[in-house]
């Protein structure tokens, strides 16, 4: 089992994710199936939240494309992010 380092999610790891807990799985048992720590699939889970959902503990409103879009963010920054998005806007 992996340790408390965040880890690089993958998209096929995020859909598999976001699918397991629609199926009403636990954070415990996702992590059995996924062979990741309890505490990276929270995190992952928290960044394909909205604030409210994640407060509210609706983790079946997981959503890989949310996460990735928070995780540019983390990287990047919001203004660099809001930056890009007006260029793809563009185009």
């Amino acid at each position: 089992m992996a340790s408390r380092v965040p880890i690089k999610w993958k998209l096929g790891e995020r859909q598999k994710l976001e699918i397991l807990l629609r199926e009403g799985n636990t954070i415990s048992n996702i992590s059995k199936i996924m062979d990741l720590s309890f505490y990276n699939i929270n995190l992952e889970i928290k960044r394909g939240l909205s604030e409210e959902a994640y407060t509210k503990s609706k983790k079946a409103l997981y959503s890989h494309k949310l996460a990735i879009v928070n995780e540019m963010k983390e990287v990047l920054g919001n203004e660099q992010f809001e930056y890009i998005k007006e260029y793809i806007d563009e185009y």
